[in-house]
């Protein structure tokens, strides 16, 4: 990850820190945290909680693996979640949710980071301490893992990256934005490169 960092660091960074080309990450399968609850819950006990990685997913209990299983509509040809359950992925547009592969179990939160979680903390931190602004200059792009390329178009997500991207452009003084990707995030990039953008 450190040698990738400076790779990158000597294609964007360049001569000025005024020249900063920003950066959108689009983690791999483990670096897009899942938060769920049920779908019947309300009121102050009803709070999304880390579902990936989480402890009970961990240990593989029934209850985590039936909360992170989909269930397919044959009518409509799509999946979703198992019935009774919601989950939606946290940190879109952010890297808090990214830089470590555990966080907060409380989704709204960006406090309390595993050490022994880091996954993309050195690599933001690196562009961090060369200029680059967290939510504005180097943004992540998680997603729903459990979904292949096709289910992930039709729920929108694609549509968001693209937004953000164009976002990005224009609140960076109009310069290209660089695609890192990491595992599986690289066919989701190229799914998004070669199916919804055309320049």
């Amino acid at each position: 990850m450190v040698v990738l960092a400076f790779v990158i660091a000597a294609i964007v960074l360049g001569a000025h820190v005024e020249a900063l080309s920003p950066i959108l990450i689009v983690p791999g399968l483990m670096g897009s945290q899942l938060f769920s609850r049920p779908q019947s819950c309300s009121g102050s006990k009803c709070w999304w909680g880390g579902l990936w990685i989480g402890i009970d997913l961990c240990f593989s209990t029934q209850s985590a693996l039936d909360r992170i299983s989909l269930e397919y509509n044959e009518a409509t040809n799509t999946y979703g979640n198992k019935t009774g359950t919601e989950i939606k992925v946290s940190g879109f547009g952010g890297t808090c949710k990214v830089e470590y592969l555990a966080s907060n179990p409380v989704e709204t939160s960006c406090t309390w980071q595993l050490p022994v979680g880091n996954y993309f903390h050195t690599f933001v931190g690196y562009f961090a301490d060369r200029g680059y602004q967290r939510g504005k200059s180097i943004r992540a792009a998680p997603y729903d893992w459990r979904l292949a390329a096709d289910q992930l178009y039709l729920r929108g997500y694609y549509n968001n990256v693209k937004s953000l991207i164009e976002e990005m452009y224009t609140s960076n003084g109009r310069r290209k934005v660089t695609l890192v990707s990491h595992s599986m995030g690289c066919p989701v990039t190229l799914f998004f490169l070669n199916n919804v953008v055309t320049q």
